[in-house]
C-alpha cells in the first residue's frame, strides 16, 4: 500500500489531506461535486483550476500555493536624487503577503515581501521622467504616458522601445549614469577654447541648485538680476553692487523688497549723476568712484580692491555681491572668495568661452551652487550668472541638484 496527500486548489475550497490506497478512488470533499480518479503511487499531475481531477490521471497531484492580498507594513519611502519624489514610480511603500495554503500542506512560492511603488505619473522637469530602472509606457486605457517596469508591461502599461532615456532627453536630461554625465561635461570644457563660439558651452552649462523663489530684481531690462527669494533676507543686510553706470533699479526694486532694511555699497569707475547721487542716499546706500581691481593692480591712482574695502568696514557677513565690471570679474572675483564668501553672487561675465568657465568653476569650486544663468540680449559672451553659497541654501530655500561646474 502506498499513501499520497492530495492538495487541490479550487474556485472557493482547498482540498487536502485526502490519503488514498494505491489504484484506489481517492475522495474529495462531499462539496465538491467533482468526480473521483484513480491514482497510484508515482507520478505528479495538478489539479484543474477548478478543483476538478483530469480524466484518465495516475499519480500524486500537486498543488499550487495560495496567496493572501498584499497588505502594506510601513510608511512611505520617498525616491529620486534627493529623496522627495513620488512620482515616476519613485516612491515605495514595504508590503507583505500570507500564504493561505502553508498551514494545509501547500507552501507558495515567490516572495512574500515588496516594495511597491506608489504612483505611475511621470515626473515633470527638472527631474527624470521616471527613477530607477523604469521606463516611459503608454497606459492604453488612459490614452498617456506614465511610468512601467523596465522588464514587461504592468497591468495596461505598454513599454516604449526609448522608454525614459527619450523622454527625458526630449527635455534636456539625457538618461546617462551620473559619471558618463560628468564626463561627458568634463570633455566637453576641457576641450574648449578661447576662439572658439559659445554654442558647445552653452549646451552643457547646467544649473546645479533649484531656488523655487527666484525672482528677477530690478526689472526685464539692463540692469536687472535674478535673486533666490529676496523676501528671506535678514534685517539689517549688507549688498554690494559693483558696476552701475547710473542704473540702480535693481538697488532701487531690492530695497523696497527688505523694506530699506539692507545697507547698499555701490562702485563704479565713473562718477554718478545728481539724480543717482541723491535716489543712493534716499535708499539707504553709499557710492564710491574708483577702479576695482585685484591687489597687485595699482596702476591707477582710483583703484579700488573690494576685498580691502568689506574688510576695513567689518562686513564679515554680506548677503548679496552684484558685479559687472565689464571684464575684470575675472581677475577681481578670484581673490575677493579668498577671504570673503557673500551668501549670493551676481555677476555678469564678459569673457571667451574657456575664460568664462574657469571664472565660473573657480566660483563654484568656492561652495558657491548655480541656481540662475540669463544670456544678455547684447551677446553670447555676455551673460549674468547666479550663485548661492552651500551655508546659504536652506536659509533662502534653496536645493542642490549636482555639481557640473567642477572638474
Amino acid at each position: 500500500m502506498a499513501s499520497v496527500t492530495v492538495a487541490c486548489q479550487g474556485y472557493e475550497q482547498l482540498y487536502v489531506g485526502v490519503e488514498i490506497q494505491d489504484s484506489e478512488a481517492a475522495v474529495l470533499s462531499s462539496s465538491s461535486g467533482a468526480t473521483s480518479q484513480l491514482l497510484s503511487a508515482s507520478g505528479t499531475v495538478k489539479c484543474g483550476a477548478d478543483g476538478t481531477w483530469p480524466a484518465g490521471a495516475t499519480g500524486k497531484f500537486s498543488c499550487e500555493g495560495i496567496w493572501g492580498a498584499w497588505t502594506t507594513i510601513g510608511s512611505v519611502v520617498l525616491g529620486g536624487p534627493f529623496l522627495n519624489l513620488t512620482c515616476g514610480m519613485c516612491a515605495t511603500v514595504p508590503q507583505n503577503r500570507t500564504c493561505l495554503s502553508h498551514a494545509y500542506g501547500c507552501p507558495c512560492s515567490g516572495a512574500s515581501t515588496q516594495n511597491n511603488w506608489i504612483s505611475n505619473i511621470l515626473c515633470e522637469f527638472p527631474n527624470h521622467a521616471c527613477c530607477g530602472d523604469n521606463v516611459k509606457g503608454k497606459d492604453t486605457t488612459l490614452k498617456k504616458y506614465v511610468a512601467s517596469g523596465i522588464h514587461g508591461a504592468r497591468g495596461q502599461h505598454v513599454p516604449d522601445s526609448a522608454g525614459c532615456a527619450r523622454y527625458n532627453r526630449e527635455r534636456g536630461l539625457a538618461r546617462r549614469s551620473p559619471m558618463d554625465v560628468h564626463a561627458v561635461r568634463n570633455g566637453l570644457f576641457n576641450s574648449l577654447s578661447p576662439e572658439e563660439n559659445f554654442g558647445r558651452f552653452y549646451n552643457a552649462l547646467a544649473i546645479e541648485a533649484i531656488c523655487p523663489s527666484k525672482i528677477r530684481v530690478g526689472g526685464l531690462g539692463d540692469g536687472g538680476k535674478w535673486v533666490c527669494n529676496p523676501w528671506k533676507l535678514p534685517k539689517p543686510c549688507v549688498v554690494y553692487s559693483l558696476g552701475l553706470n547710473d542704473v540702480v533699479v535693481f538697488e532701487e526694486e531690492l530695497q523696497k523688497i527688505a523694506t530699506n532694511s539692507c545697507k547698499i555699497y555701490g562702485y563704479d569707475m565713473k562718477n554718478q549723476k545728481p539724480w543717482t547721487v541723491s535716489l543712493y542716499n534716499a535708499i539707504n546706500g553709499e557710492l564710491r568712484q574708483g577702479l576695482i581691481t585685484s591687489s597687485g593692480n595699482h596702476s591707477f591712482s582710483n583703484s579700488i580692491v573690494i576685498g580691502e574695502e568689506v574688510e576695513e568696514r567689518g562686513n564679515h557677513h554680506i548677503d548679496i555681491f552684484k558685479i559687472d565690471i565689464e571684464g575684470s570679474e575675472a581677475s577681481v572675483m578670484p581673490e575677493f572668495l579668498n577671504s570673503t564668501r557673500p551668501c549670493q553672487i551676481l555677476i555678469e561675465t564678459h569673457q571667451n568661452p574657456q575664460a568664462t568657465f574657469q571664472l565660473l568653476s573657480t566660483i563654484s569650486a568656492a561652495d558657491y551652487w548655480l541656481y540662475s544663468y540669463e544670456i544678455n540680449p547684447g551677446g553670447f559672451k555676455f551673460c549674468e550668472y547666479s550663485f548661492i553659497h552651500e551655508g546659504c541654501l536652506a536659509e533662502f530655500g534653496a536645493v542642490k541638484l549636482a555639481k557640473y561646474l567642477v572638474l
